[in-house]
């Protein structure tokens, strides 16, 4: 794992915790990850079989930690498709801009928390990796970076 993020690349973020005899505390500041945080949010008591994401997006930074139980998470960009597993919350998946996601496979007791870039905005969205796909809606005129 790197210390350093690559902005360019999906990689995996060493989450700073202390574990010992009174449990875990994994904290997470603004130097930690390639941008500044804006938005947190959770995802829990997710159904079997349920699929979240399934959208891409055109500026959004994110990194999602696995607080509790584990989940799949897919990522399709320019250079790839693939799946990564998330199960312990001493590491989060960092996912760059113009990358499209796809949550699936969680634990019944898994919590995903997710980082962000911005605050939420509905024109930064892909639904439709038909689309996503397409070069030419894939321009990315601003960067969220620090």
């Amino acid at each position: 794992m790197n210390e350093r993020i690559s902005r360019q690349n999906v990689q995996q973020v060493k989450i700073r915790h202390v574990e010992d005899a009174l449990g875990f505390i994994g904290f997470v500041e603004n130097p930690d990850i390639p941008f500044k945080i804006q938005r947190v949010y959770f995802l829990s008591n997710i159904p079997a079989n349920t699929v979240r994401g399934r959208h891409g997006h055109k500026r959004l930074q994110q990194v999602f930690i696995a607080l509790s139980g584990s989940f799949n998470i897919r990522v399709v960009s320019q250079t790839g498709d693939e799946i990564f597993k998330l199960s312990t919350a001493s590491e989060g998946l960092y996912i760059p801009a113009n990358c499209w996601r796809e949550l699936s496979n969680f634990t019944s007791d898994a919590i995903c928390l997710v980082l962000a870039s911005s605050e939420y905005d509905k024109s930064d969205y892909f639904y439709d990796l038909a689309e996503f796909m397409n070069p030419e809606n894939r321009n990315i005129t601003e960067s969220h970076e620090k």
